[in-house]
Order: structure tokens, then sequence, then C-alpha cells
């Protein structure tokens, strides 16, 4: 459990440590990355010795292509936005996907908190002041709360209200939960005048209003939803060349020139995979950050990244949804609709769903609810048994 602890806690610092930092430390991210890897494959060294996971000759062969594939892209891209959420749903494809939500939660909280705190003693000031004319011509002043942006201190707390969002059912805690999220978003919003805190809101009320079992009466929801990465591409596309050509129009303002920047962006040649020709240049020349999940994949990692990523969150979608897991739906949707005005929703240290899209390559039965023999000892598998293994070696803690 100690171990679990702190790979999770580690992949959630390692945002916060590069936003704290002022990404002046390369040397310590990349350790911290490669302490990620090594604790992770100690953790599945552990797993395969207590006989909670099957021996590496055993693991499905297509595994092997994912994994060639998110090192190809890691390789090319120099980043491990793909990469770390493979090695984190490897080491945890046999574990209660509750307890490593939860674990992701606390670690969530505690870097939150603990952000905060450094930004009240005055140790991490405001690295933008951004102002804005409200429609009645007043003018608000939009701090940071020490992170980079404004728009930042909502999206590093949207894990965790998801992540409680999951894991609360008793009446008294969801009462405490709500209690909490309404003040913290309250305080995040007029401090920060960011309208994702609007969103979360909403979503928040939402969330506790619905009865997440008798939604999953309605098929032809989720049959649309399934699809959420495709349509929302969609969507940004559509919203990029309708209204990005001109700076000038309502949507376009409504947005804060976010289809504008888009469409530049589409204007760069996409590549089958890499980033497309002169999109590091040309950030860095007009200082634009792309704000959109689904475009920065496309102009980031090339074409086929982006068709993985999408088929990969469809077939989560889809067995989400077989296996009732309603929750854990919404918050996949939550994400997915956040990405179409932010990109850092990419990235695993704040999306913990981003685990999930490879977890059923290595354990088929990870989200069944079939109860698991323990302990079983290896030398007891029989060749013709190879093929259940997953659901008899699940073990949920």
């Amino acid at each position: 459990m100690i171990l679990d602890f702190i790979i999770l806690f580690l992949s959630v610092l390692y945002k916060y440590l590069l936003v704290d930092t002022r990404k002046k430390l390369p040397t310590v991210y990349c350790l911290i990355l490669l302490a990620i890897a090594l604790l992770c494959m100690l953790k599945i060294f552990f797993s395969v010795e207590s006989h909670r996971m099957p021996q590496p000759g055993y693991w499905p062969a297509k595994l092997l292509g994912v994994f060639l594939f998110v090192v190809l892209v890691t390789v090319i891209s120099r980043d491990a936005n793909f990469l770390l959420p493979f090695l984190l749903a490897v080491a945890f494809s046999y574990d209660n996907d509750h307890r490593f939500i939860k674990g992701f939660f606390t670690s969530s909280c505690i870097c939150f908190a603990f952000h905060i705190l450094l930004h009240l003693l005055g140790f991490l000031p405001d690295q933008v002041v951004i102002t804005r004319m409200l429609g009645n011509g007043q003018i608000v002043r939009r701090a940071s709360l020490g992170f980079e942006h404004p728009n930042n201190a909502s999206l590093f707390f949207l894990p965790i209200f998801l992540g409680g969002y999951i894991l609360i059912n008793k009446k008294t805690e969801k009462l405490l939960f709500c209690f909490f999220t309404i003040l913290s978003i309250c305080g995040i919003y007029f401090t920060t005048r960011s309208r994702t805190g609007v969103f979360l809101i909403l979503f928040f009320l939402l969330s506790f209003l619905i009865n997440e079992q008798k939604l999953l009466n309605h098929r032809w929801i989720f049959k649309i939803f399934n699809s959420s990465f495709f349509l929302l591409s969609a969507v940004s596309i559509i919203l990029a060349k309708s209204f990005g050509e001109n700076a000038n129009n309502w949507v376009n303002q409504m947005l804060s020139n976010r289809p504008y920047i888009w469409n530049q962006y589409l204007k760069l040649s996409i590549n089958l995979i890499g980033a497309s020709s002169g999109y590091n240049s040309f950030t860095a020349q007009n200082m634009y950050s792309v704000d959109n999940y689904y475009i920065f994949i496309l102009v980031n990692y090339g074409l086929l990244p982006f068709l993985m990523v999408g088929y990969l969150t469809y077939n989560l979608m889809k067995d989400l949804f077989n296996a009732k897991r309603a929750k854990l739906y919404i918050a996949v949707t939550a994400f997915l609709i956040y990405g179409i005005t932010e990109t850092n929703t990419i990235i695993p240290s704040i999306n913990f769903t981003l685990c999930f899209l490879y977890v059923e390559f290595m354990n088929r039965s990870y989200f069944s609810d079939k109860t698991p023999l323990d302990h079983l000892k290896t030398c007891q598998l029989k060749e013709n048994h190879h093929a259940s293994f997953g659901q008899r070696y699940r073990t949920d803690l």
C-alpha cells in the first residue's frame, strides 16, 4: 500500500513541481519520471511474485503492440504524456479501480492544499494577473493563485472534485463533500474569475441530482457519448473553421480567442506521426497555447496518435457502460468536455482517467465485478486456463 501511494503521489506531484518551480529544474523532473517508472516495475515484480498478476510470459500479445506504439510516440514527442499513464495502467491493472482513484484523490488534495498554502505565505506569488472587462463595463482582476494562469486553479481542482464524486456514496459524506466543494469552487471563481469554475459548479449540482444507475437505462445517451472524443474533435474543428478566420465575432470573443488560435494551428500540415512542421517555432513565435485537447493531440502528435487515443477512448467508454460504472463514465465525459477549452487534460497528473485507456489491454476483466480467487500459485495454472486468467487473478483490495 505504501508503494502504491508513493507511485501515485509522485505522479500527481510531477505537474505541481513543473508549475511551482516555474519549469526551472529539468533534471528533477526527469528524475521523478525515472523514479515513477522504476517503482512501477518494482510493483509489477511484487505483484507477479505474490501471484496477483500473471507471469510476463502470459501477458496478452496485443499489450506489446500498444507498448511499442507508446514508446515510439514518447521518443518522437519527447514528453511522457503517453508513457506515464501506460506504466501506471500496467502496474495497477490487477488492483481495484476505487483504490487507485482514492490514492490519486488523496495525493491531489495534499498537493493542492500545499500549493495554496505556499501561495498564501508568499512563496508562490501570482505569475500572471489578467484584467477582464465584463458585459456591464466593470473591470475585474484575475489572480492565478500561484499557478501559471488563472484558469489553472480550476483545472487542478477538477481531479479532486471528480475523484470525490466517484468515491463518495454515503449521504452524510455527500453533504460534507457538497459543502466543501461549493466553498472551494466559489473561492476559486471569485479569485480567478475562471469560467471553468462555473462549469464545475453546474456539473457538481447536476451530478448529485442525477441517479446514475437509472441513467444507465437510457442506452441511446451512452451510444452518443461513447463517441465523445470524435464528436468533440469535430466540434472543435467546426468552431475553428467557422469562427476562427476572423477574430472579431462573438463566438471567438466568448471563447477568449480560442477558435482563432485553433484555426492558426490547423493551417499547419498534419503529419502521420509527430508534430506538425513548424509547430514548435510557431508556438514560440506567437506564444500561443492551443487550449484544446483534441487539436493539440492532432498537431503535436500526429494523425495516428490522434486516431489511437480516439479508439482507446471509445473502447473505454463502451466497457464502462457494459460494466455499469456510471460515475467513472461521467468523470471521463467531464474531462473530455473540459478538453474543448483546455490542453492540460492530456497530462496524467491531472486526468487520472487516462490510465484506464490502457488497463484492459493487460487485464480484460479489470472492470468486472466477478469474485477473484486470491493468492493462487503460478504453478497451478494450466495452459487451457490462460484465457480466463484476468478474471481469476484480479484482486480487489
